[in-house]
């Protein structure tokens, strides 16, 4: 047996030279002395004790005794107090937590290891500016909070020396989705709302539920469709989400309009039966009124007079109306 197996080893051996010297037993001298070992590994198992253990060894594979060699026989006995492989595991909510994983920048969980800690530097992140550990007086568990995009590992240590490491990956949040403001008129047919949200993403919309008197938003499964039965003004809200199911930090508020249109018009000049057009001024025009229609009052009012219908109400305030010469 040589030196370095003997260093290695934490068990008892019981050496027993059984030579036969004129028919007579004789016993070899042994060496004994005591080893303070934490931990060491056989065939790749790592084994853990905690006392101090006695160790018997000899130094020759043959022993000489009244000048002849005899073979000893060596018998060994595991005493140690436990035996096992070092393993150390995290759990989040009783949940063990995976070798690796992806959070979503601004989450975070609670984080707990198995037996006890270690006195120092039980809980380590290699990056606390992208995962940032927070002890909440529990030595045994952190606050783990995703601070910023990027790659951390966090090592969790007990009192054995075994340890857990866990990669941890934190996603950027999107930005919130674009909108624009949308009108309608009174028991006007509306569609399902939409906005802009980018490439590879998808929308979760959210909408206004009033509870005792406060307004909340709640995720719905898919693009509102506003009412139009009565005169108002309903806000709603929408995010959207990366690849990684991570949702925007903040929300857009769309606006949906609904009302009767209503505008102010301005004098209309006389004009003579020469004219073939005359104006229209106006100001204002109620939101989201974006259309205009003029007919003649009676088919007889202004014959051959072409009847304008839901053109764009012009942003300069005036309407040009074209009318046939001779009908003024």
């Amino acid at each position: 047996m040589n030196e370095s197996i003997k260093k290695a080893l934490s068990f008892l051996f019981l050496a027993f030279l059984l030579p036969f010297i004129s028919n007579q037993k004789s016993q070899a001298n042994v060496a004994f002395h005591s080893e303070k070992t934490n931990s060491i590994t056989i065939n790749s198992t790592t084994i853990h004790d905690s006392t101090n253990i006695g160790i018997f060894s000899i130094n020759a594979n043959d022993v000489q005794l009244n000048g002849k060699i005899s073979q000893p026989k060596i018998a060994a006995t595991n005493l140690l107090s436990e035996s096992y492989t070092c393993e150390a595991t995290i759990t989040s909510s009783g949940v063990q937590v995976s070798s690796s994983l992806s959070g979503c920048l601004g989450g975070g969980a609670m984080w707990t290891g198995s037996g006890t800690p270690a006195t120092t530097d039980a809980w380590v992140s290699s990056n606390p500016s992208v995962v940032k550990l927070t002890s909440m007086g529990n030595p045994q568990s952190r606050i783990v909070t995703y601070l910023s995009a990027g790659t951390a590992n966090v090592t969790y240590t007990n009192s054995q020396g075994c340890s857990k490491t866990i990669a941890v990956t934190v996603v950027a949040t999107p930005a919130a989705p674009l909108t624009s403001p949308v009108s309608y008129c009174v028991g006007a047919t509306a569609s399902p709302l939409t906005a802009t949200a980018a490439t590879g993403n998808t929308l979760k919309w959210y909408s206004p539920v009033l509870r005792n008197g406060n307004t909340f938003y709640d995720p719905v499964s898919s693009a509102p469709t506003p009412s139009t039965t009565t005169v108002g003004s309903t806000t709603y809200q929408v995010a959207q989400v990366n690849a990684s199911g991570c949702e925007s930090s903040s929300r857009a508020n769309l606006v949906v309009t609904v009302a009767n249109p209503s505008v102010s018009l301005g004098a209309i000049s006389d004009v003579t039966t020469e004219a073939t057009s005359f104006t229209i001024t106006f100001s204002n025009a109620s939101v989201g009124l974006d259309k205009y229609s003029i007919a003649a009052g009676s088919s007889s009012a202004m014959p051959g007079f072409t009847a304008v219908s839901n053109q764009a109400l012009p942003t300069n305030g005036t309407i040009t109306v074209v009318i046939p010469r001779s009908a003024a």
